[in-house]
This record gives C-alpha cells, sequence and structure tokens, in this order.
C-alpha cells in the first residue's frame, strides 16, 4: 500500500484551514429593536441615538429622547410587529422580544440614526454589507434617501444612494410592507457627513472609506423631502474576519511539519 504524500496532505489542510479562517463572513452587529412593553421606549435605552434636523437647512438637534424618536412597543400586538420574526440580538445587548418593536422616526427631514455600543478595529473584521427594514409614510417628496453612516476615528462617512426609501406603509402594517435595504460597503460610494449640534448637516465629495482605523459608530443617515413619519427595524452588520499573524505563523508551521517528515522518509 502505497504511503500519502505527507508534503501535500500537510500542504492541502493549511490550504483548507486558511480558506476557513479568511472568508468567515459573519454578522458581527444585530440589532432587531425588541420591546414587549405597551409603550414607546426611547431608542437611548437600546445603546442608539438620534440626530436631526427639521428642515433641510435647518441646525442638528438631538432628538435621542422623548416621542420623535422611540422604540414601538406591542400595545395592541398587533400594529407593531418588526420584520423579520426570527433574529436575536448579536453584540446589542438581549432582546426584549424577536417580535415586536421597531424605531418610530418623526418630525426631521435629515436624521441620523446611529449606535456606538459596539465597536471594532478594522485589523479584526473586513467589512462586507449593512442592512435594515424600513417604510415610510407617503406624502415625502423627493429626496427620500436612506444610507449607510459609519464613523471610523472621529469621522463620519456616508454612502450616497438616491431615492432609494420607496416602500410606503404604515405601522400597523410594518411587518408586511417594511422591505430590506442592503448596502455592499466595498463597493459603495464615500462621502464624508458632518453632524454637529446647532448646525446644518453636512455632506462632502466623494471620498475612500478607509480601511484601517477603528469603528466607533454605525447606523442610518436619512433623507426626506418633507417630516413625514418612518419606521426602521434589525440593523445588521456583516463583515470578515482578518486572520490574526498567529494564524498565519500556526499554518506555516502545518506545512513545515509536512516537509520534515517527507525528509526523513527519503532518507
Amino acid at each position: 500500500m502505497k504511503t500519502p504524500n505527507l508534503t501535500l496532505l500537510a500542504g492541502a489542510l493549511a490550504v483548507s484551514s486558511f480558506a476557513s479562517v479568511a472568508s468567515a463572513q459573519t454578522t458581527i452587529y444585530r440589532e432587531t429593536f425588541g420591546n414587549n412593553a405597551n409603550f414607546g421606549v426611547d431608542i437611548a435605552n437600546y445603546g442608539w441615538a438620534r440626530l436631526g434636523s427639521a428642515t433641510a437647512a435647518g441646525n442638528v438637534a438631538d432628538f435621542s429622547a422623548g416621542a420623535n424618536g422611540t422604540v414601538t412597543g406591542n400595545a395592541t400586538k398587533t400594529n407593531v410587529d418588526g420584520a423579520p420574526q426570527n433574529l436575536d440580538n448579536v453584540n446589542a445587548g438581549v432582546s426584549e422580544s424577536m417580535i415586536y418593536g421597531f424605531v418610530f422616526n418623526q418630525n426631521t427631514t435629515n436624521t441620523l440614526l446611529y449606535t456606538n455600543e459596539y465597536s471594532f478595529n478594522l485589523s479584526q473584521y473586513e467589512l462586507n454589507s449593512a442592512s435594515w427594514y424600513s417604510n415610510r409614510n407617503t406624502g415625502s417628496a423627493a429626496p427620500n434617501s436612506q444610507n449607510v453612516a459609519i464613523k471610523i476615528d472621529g469621522v463620519w462617512y456616508v454612502t450616497q444612494a438616491s431615492n432609494n426609501f420607496t416602500t410606503a406603509g404604515t405601522a400597523a402594517d410594518f411587518d408586511t410592507t417594511a422591505t430590506k435595504t442592503t448596502f455592499n460597503l466595498a463597493t459603495a460610494s464615500w462621502h464624508t457627513l458632518t453632524a454637529t449640534i446647532g448646525s446644518p448637516f453636512s455632506v462632502s465629495g466623494t471620498t475612500t472609506l478607509p480601511t484601517t482605523g477603528t469603528v466607533e459608530a454605525f447606523g442610518i443617515y436619512v433623507t426626506l423631502g418633507s417630516a413625514v413619519i418612518t419606521r426602521f427595524d434589525t440593523f445588521e452588520l456583516q463583515a470578515t474576519a482578518i486572520p490574526e499573524p498567529s494564524a498565519f505563523a500556526a499554518l506555516a508551521g502545518l506545512t513545515g511539519l509536512g516537509l520534515a517528515a517527507t525528509r526523513r522518509r527519503r532518507r
């Protein structure tokens, strides 16, 4: 019986191990905004914040508390079903409900909904995509846009899709009318966003999303033609883990063992 070629075996194992480590795309953050109570809860209780302006040129103010930005609960258990209803939180605390609850957003045209409850360094993960579910009331003139916002080393970056917030609906039918918006973060066009309380929101020209640094916050940037009610649920961030140098060393060692074993056999 032939003895297996240990060099090829070790090499194949090393390649297989590297592929499994380097291509492991995973959900690194998910917030489902679960609320099993019969009242609205400030989004600050979920580790999220809300900055907004009443008009497109208006100054930014903090709307994180009060009726303007809340997570609606299951008051009647028929009109506040979230979307979808089978997912739990990831790195976002314990979800109170996988069925009930979504973000209720009103009285602002431009809004930055974001969280800083989970941060990571870009040496740990390569960003892949961001997604969420949403609908809005009818009646808002263009623009009706929703985009990803990511804060890296103190600077906000936003994608700049145009008029992609087209799904109309109400709170009562959110679970059936809300649609999923997904952004490929690797191929998206990026801009810098200035969001300073007391000054208007400002979006710059095209830039490049950094590949180094610390991701300090992320969320959704909304621009509307008028201040209609919008709703959001199940924000998710996907990324690929970047192997640590020790992982490469271990794989190199595995290959080296195979080579050494082959040399011993040939002597």
